[in-house]
């Protein structure tokens, strides 16, 4: 199809409020010649009325097309929304029916305000209406829609007498689409008018069928704090912490400024506001501050929200923030960290400038919070009512303010049980006492025993705490002492609370880093498998839906894998044989071996070690031994020997006859056999296949008392290379002892 708007604007689509042309095509698709096809569309949607939908296309033969110039009209409604898609049917009759569908688009305007311009240059230029002020308003009136807009209106009003717009229509025209109009108005403000009057105002902008309406609030004048009644009664500032802020004499301006308290290590001292914000604006402030630079800080906070932070020497200067409309908390906290004051150690305030606000109505609840075990600071209990929260001083006792409503206030700590007073109502100027909370430690688990198991496990195990306190549902007298202009009331109301705990688990620590965490309740043993040699301290907490609990007992454990015993080392000509006896142990791998406590060899799977063409010297050997997983003994005791490659006579004598074991193994393609002699004899190495049959003869003959080698280089007796395999080579010694160790040769 195709649109014809001649009748509008001529741009090709549907716009709201015009009549719209159809031209259409339709296509014979079939293999039949369709004969006198009539088409009619229609339509449900309510911004759109049909003026002519029928329309003979006659015969249309098969394959073919037939397009009818002006098929269709329609009209579209005035106040037909942006982007609203307009759905249609088709049906065409001829010898059967056909049916189908199509969709246009529509388009229309969407008008926007939202700002509020004050153009003071002809007042004080500070770009706020004053009283007894003439300013320009300027409104910028925006089309976001996708079509021009009718001719469009804008009308200013306000509510307050002392305010006068001197013409509160102005004609904008039509605006296009995706442009925008400025609305100007000429506004005074009555000399008498207060500073810090809200004036609300209302603009409403009508191009034909499409309005729009928007609020905008602003303040006669400045809302400043400045500090200058020497007291913090000019608002109702509030204040937290370790200590109050003060006034102090060193200001930005005038006379006086807010300075934070003085506080020791880990302390803050704060001060904030609760204001309604009645239209978005800009919040400032001066500050100054003089810390420890980088530990030290005084921070900004909104809604309890970090903001900015700032610390070290930093002299006068302004900073400025947006604030969105509603209910804020302003804090200005100095925070001091675990060491060091340096400076004046505090931060100042001054000048605030505040976007339009109204303050609050307000309430107070107080009470008492005692901690009945455990070893916890009352002052780091967080007492709590939806948002708004204090922390009690070091008796315990507690005061915040909150706006008028019911709450459920919380007081909670660390490794204790939370406790909840429900349903406690404040009222607008009335204190509500009485809210006290006692807060009893978690339950712990007990009894927690460490086991060592297959030398580097540790089994723990514990006892299930005790039922953690369980509450029943109980009442709570609550005393509200209202406070008002009328007196003091006395009021008693009675709260439900269910301090009830659910244990979920436990969290297994290992030299206070948690390891594991269980979440099956019931279970209360855990092991942590392949440890290092060393110590290891554990604990145990126990968690709940509330938190965790304090730590278990401390079960200290202490690992110790064997190392190799009984190490020697003797000369052996220009070389160094080194042999010890193997550690009782699981899953050994194998060994290292050291050399003046420098490493010389590894991956040493056999009890001797062989240390080649040795300079004369004097040397202490030591081995490791390696357990499965890469986990390392402790070093053996020292083997030490006095080393002369020219004298030999002094050779070191075996305290048994042993076949030590072969290196490398396996080995490619020469290997040397270890042996001990604690006798002189005959002595015989052969070296058999894997079926037996003997392939060389390494050793044969008389041998004196003494630590032997032999090397094989991998051929048999012919001198011919054997395959790779396994072999095993046997050792004799005067029918007295005989052993048969296996060795692997790779090529």
């Amino acid at each position: 199809y195709n649109i014809d708007d001649s009748a509008g604007n001529n741009n090709g689509v549907a716009d709201y409020s015009e009549s719209i042309v159809l031209d259409m095509t339709v296509n014979n698709v079939g293999s039949d010649e369709a004969i006198n096809v009539v088409v009619t569309i229609s339509s449900t949607d309510p911004y759109v009325t049909i003026i002519d939908g029928t329309e003979n296309f006659g015969n249309i033969p098969a394959g073919n097309l037939a397009t009818v110039i002006g098929a269709f009209s329609f009209d579209v409604a005035d106040n037909i929304p942006d982007e609203h898609i307009i759905n249609f049917d088709l049906e065409a009759v001829g010898q059967a029916t056909w049916e189908s569908s199509f969709s246009i688009d529509a388009h229309a305007p969407v008008l926007t305000s939202e700002n509020f311009i004050i153009n003071d240059a002809a007042g004080n230029n500070n770009g706020r209406l004053d009283p007894g002020e003439t300013v320009t308003v300027l409104i910028p009136t925006a089309n976001e829609g996708s079509a021009t807009s009718p001719s469009a209106i804008g009308t200013l009003t306000c509510t307050e007498p002392l305010i006068t717009i001197e013409v509160e229509t102005y004609t904008l025209g039509e605006i296009v689409a995706g442009g925008s109009v400025d609305a100007v108005y000429t506004v005074t403000a009555d000399p008498g008018i207060p500073v810090g009057s809200t004036l609300n105002f209302l603009y409403e902008v009508v191009a034909g069928a499409y309005s729009s309406q928007n609020n905008f609030s602003i303040v006669v004048g400045l809302i400043v704090e400045d500090f200058e009644t020497n007291n913090f009664q000019s608002f109702e500032w509030q204040f937290g912490g370790d200590a109050n802020w003060l006034i102090a004499t060193n200001p930005y301006e005038g006379a006086y400024c807010a300075q934070s308290g003085d506080i020791g290590n880990y302390q803050s001292s704060s001060l904030y506001l609760q204001v309604n914000v009645l239209s978005a604006g800009e919040l400032s402030f001066y500050k100054k501050v003089s810390s420890e630079g980088g530990w030290d800080y005084l921070r900004f906070y909104v809604d309890n929200n970090e903001i900015d932070s700032w610390s070290g020497d930093v002299a006068w200067s302004q900073e400025t923030y947006q604030i969105t409309a509603g209910e804020h908390t302003f804090k200005w906290e100095y925070e001091k960290d675990s060491s060091v004051s340096t400076g004046s150690d505090c931060g100042w305030i001054d000048y605030i400038v505040f976007p339009p606000i109204g303050m609050p109505p307000i309430g107070t609840i107080e009470g008492t919070v005692t901690l009945t075990g455990g070893s916890g600071n009352v002052q780091d209990v967080v007492v709590s009512a939806d948002g708004f929260s204090t922390n009690p001083d070091a008796s315990g006792d507690y005061s915040f303010q909150v706006s008028p409503g019911t709450y459920d206030v919380i007081a909670e700590l660390d490794c204790y049980e939370p406790v909840t007073v429900a349903g406690v109502l404040v009222e607008q100027d009335i204190t509500t006492s009485g809210i006290d909370f006692t807060l009893y430690p978690l339950a712990v688990p007990t009894g927690l025993a460490g086991t060592i198991v297959d030398f580097n496990d540790v089994h723990l195990e514990w006892t299930q705490p005790a039922a953690s306190r369980s509450i029943e549902p109980s009442t709570i007298s609550i005393n509200n002492e209202r406070i008002s202009r009328t007196g003091i009331q006395q009021i008693e109301k009675s709260q439900e609370t269910d301090e009830s705990r659910d244990l979920l688990g436990y969290k297994i620590y290992r030299d206070d880093v948690m390891i594991h965490e269980i979440t099956n309740s019931t279970t209360t043993t855990y092991d942590d498998l392949a440890l290092d040699a060393g110590d290891y301290d554990y604990h145990v907490t126990a968690i709940y839906d509330v938190g965790e609990s304090y730590p278990s007992n401390i079960e200290p454990v202490t690992i110790i894998l064997p190392a190799p015993q009984n190490p020697q080392a003797g000369s052996q000509d220009q070389d160094i044989l080194i042999t010890w006896d193997a550690p009782a142990s699981r899953a050994l791998s194998h060994y290292k071996v050291y050399q003046n406590l420098v490493q010389i060899a590894n991956n040493i799977t056999e009890t001797s070690y062989l240390h080649e063409s040795v300079p004369t010297g004097t040397y202490t050997y030591n081995i490791k031994a390696v357990y499965d997983g890469g986990y390392e003994s402790a070093m053996s005791a020292d083997a030490v020997v006095e080393h002369d490659p020219v004298n030999t006579d002094d050779l070191l004598i075996p305290i048994k006859t042993e076949l030590c074991g072969n290196y490398p193994n396996p080995f490619n393609p020469t290997t040397t056999i270890n042996f001990a002699l604690s006798e002189a004899g005959n002595v015989t190495i052969e070296v058999y296949n894997i079926k037996g049959e003997k392939v060389v003869t390494l050793q044969n003959g008389y041998l004196e008392a003494a630590y032997h080698s032999v090397v094989w280089n991998g051929k048999d007796n012919s001198g011919n290379n054997v395959s790779s395999g396994i072999y095993f080579y046997k050792m004799r010694s005067d029918g007295r002892y005989t052993s048969t160790r296996k060795m692997i040769l790779l090529k």
